[in-house]
This record gives C-alpha cells, sequence and structure tokens, in this order.
C-alpha cells in the first residue's frame, strides 16, 4: 500500500477521508516492501507520536487528527528522501515557538499543541520564540516535532556548505515566510566515513546468573550486536544487579529486543541513538612461523598501531597445540 500511495500523486478521495489508527500505521510499515532500516525509523517516529498522543488524550490506538494518509506519507517521505540524500548524521536548530492558537476537533488551543509540546520535552530539544504577533496558525506540527527529534541532534556544527535546498508551504504566515532551509555539507574536524549512528539496548537486571548472561552474550554478538556488556549496579532496596548494554545496527534492533525478552528475565529496554566514531583500521595478513595471521591495523595521527587478531591467534595455539601466549610473541615479534 505504501508503494502504491507514494507512486500516486493524486490520492484516491476515498483513501483521502479514512481514518487510520495507529494499529493501521504500524501495520501498513510492516508489511510494506521499505527495507528493514527505513521501517525501523518510520516506527519510531510514529511510536512518539503515540506516546504524546495517548499522554495527552488518556485513549488507546486513536490519532485523532493525524489519522489520515498524509501522516503516513510524510513520516515515510522525509525518512526516504534522506536516505536518498546520503544523510549519515543530520541536526536541527531550535523549534520555532510563537505565541497563536490553531483551531482543532477539540477546539481552540495554542499554536504550540499539547501533544507537539511533548514530544519537543521528552527530548529535551531547544525552542526559540518567533515574536510575529498574536495570529491563527501552527508553525511546528507534532508529526514534524517526531520527525526532528528522532532523526536530528541539536548541536554546534563545524561543517563545509556544499548545497542548500528550500521548500516552501503553500499556507499563508503573512509576516513570517513559511520556508524550510536544508543544507548539505561535511564536517571540517572529522571524516564523515568514520562516524555513524549506532543504538544502544539497555535493561536492568538483579536475578541473572553468569551463565543466563555469557550465553545470551554470545547469542546477541551471534545475531549481529556490535558489542554486548555487563556493568556492576545497585538496584532499589540495594540490590547488586547488572545494567546489560548492547550496542547495535538499527536493522538488528528488533531482533536483539526479542531476544533479550526471550533469554533473560527483564520486564523492558531502553533505546537511545549514539554516535560512534570509528578509527580507521585495516586488516592485514602477516606471515608467521606457525602460518599466516590477520592482523588488524590501527591508522592515528602518530601512525599506525597493530593488534594481533584474538581468534585467530587461538586457533593457530589449538591447531598447532602450543601456548597461546607463544603465538601472540611469534606474531609480535613479525609485527
Amino acid at each position: 500500500p505504501i508503494k502504491a500511495i507514494l507512486a500516486e500523486p493524486i490520492i484516491d478521495q476515498k483513501l483521502a477521508d479514512m481514518h487510520f489508527s495507529w494499529s493501521d500505521f504500524f501495520d501498513l510499515i510492516n508489511n510494506s516492501e521499505l527495507n528493514t532500516y527505513t521501517k525501523e525509523r518510520c516506527r519510531r517516529v510514529f511510536q512518539r507520536l503515540v506516546e504524546s498522543e495517548e499522554k495527552i488524550h488518556g485513549e488507546v490506538n486513536n490519532p485523532h487528527e493525524l489519522g489520515n494518509i498524509d501522516t503516513l506519507i510524510d513520516i515515510v517521505s522525509v525518512i526516504i528522501g534522506f536516505n536518498i540524500l546520503g544523510a549519515k548524521n543530520i541536526y536541527a536548530s531550535p523549534f520555532p515557538f510563537d505565541v497563536g492558537i490553531i483551531k482543532t476537533k477539540h477546539g481552540f488551543i495554542p499554536s504550540f499543541a499539547p501533544a507537539t509540546s511533548e514530544i519537543v520535552a521528552s527530548e529535551n530539544a531547544p525552542v526559540i520564540q518567533v515574536d510575529i504577533g498574536y495570529r491563527l496558525g501552527e508553525m511546528v506540527t507534532p508529526t514534524g516535532a517526531a520527525l526532528v527529534v528522532e532523526l536530528c541532534e541539536f548541536c554546534s556544527l563545524d561543517m563545509k556548505i556544499t548545497k542548500i535546498g528550500y521548500g516552501a508551504g503553500q499556507k499563508d504566515l503573512k509576516d513570517f515566510s513559511n520556508v524550510v532551509s536544508m543544507w548539505k555539507g561535511e564536517s571540517q574536524e572529522i571524516n564523515n566515513d568514520l562516524t555513524d549512528k549506532v543504538l544502544l539496548i539497555e535493561t536492568n537486571i538483579d536475578d541473572i546468573s553468569g551463565e543466563i548472561f555469557g550465553f545470551t552474550m554470545e547469542k546477541l554478538l551471534n545475531l549481529g550486536a556490535i558489542d554486548v556488556w555487563a556493568t556492576s549496579i545497585f538496584m532499589k532496596k540495594n540490590r547488586p544487579a547488572y545494567k546489560i548494554s548492547v550496542l547495535s545496527n538499527p536493522s538488528e534492533l528488533s531482533r536483539c529486543i526479542e531476544l533479550l525478552m526471550e533469554e533473560t528475565s527483564t520486564l523492558g529496554v531502553r533505546v537511545s541513538e549514539v554516535k560512534r566514531y570509528k578509527s580507521e583500521r585495516k586488516l592485514i595478513q602477516l606471515k608467521t612461523k606457525y602460518g599466516l595471521v590477520s592482523v588488524k591495523v590501527r591508522f592515528n595521527s602518530k601512525g599506525k598501531d597493530y593488534f594481533p587478531e584474538y581468534e585467530e591467534c587461538r586457533k593457530v595455539a589449538l591447531q598447532e597445540n602450543v601456548p597461546l601466549i607463544k603465538v601472540f610473541k611469534a606474531v609480535e615479534h613479525e609485527i
């Protein structure tokens, strides 16, 4: 259905008049031909809307004024658009905050609607007041706020601008231009090829054994998790516990969460997006008296560092029936 909607510039009036529930939107996304990464981001934006709307209205599975097909098209199109642009890191300026009113099914409410305010506050996103006088109109919508807080970072940026684009809305905001600008560029400090965004999944557990954690960790790594670790903590009533942390690519998020739910006693997990800065590195094959062994080369501003690959050294030690430390020393000698 999404593919057909995006391909058709004029939406059928019957479709335009339909009212969708939150579960309808999630079903449309899950059953679409969108790739896993796009689906996950769409679900996360919709989840922001769900949480804010349900908190404000106290109703479950009812999008109210967001229940039309435009909401789906807006979210999917923006995420696909950023994918087409190849945007690795996205940054946003503060939300414009003004004094005004808008007319809704519930009557007149502030133009910075309660659901919008809830989304902005949930991420401590910055706002800046735009003094254009008391008027009828909305400068930030809940959908727009959800997209920005989920996809973007709010921080100062040292960037070399390569392209600028503008998009003008049809609504007349009188003395304020209804224009959004997008700047594309490259960081002047850090190679963008060595930065990416990954997801940090965390949960606190006070009744897990070392055997269960070791087994779960192994399964998570085999599933594709970037890294898994545990930190000793104290929970309520001073109970010793572990905080289990999993670093995951967005495409593996659902499977990692599902595995944690199946293999541990956790009742829920926290997910946050983190930026990762990676060292430039490559693998080389080094000839030793035990044969070829892979060595990781890390490049830095002062030269190179070499690190023998543990798994290969372990394999050689078992095959040659020699102590592991001797294999490491042999590799280090060749380095």
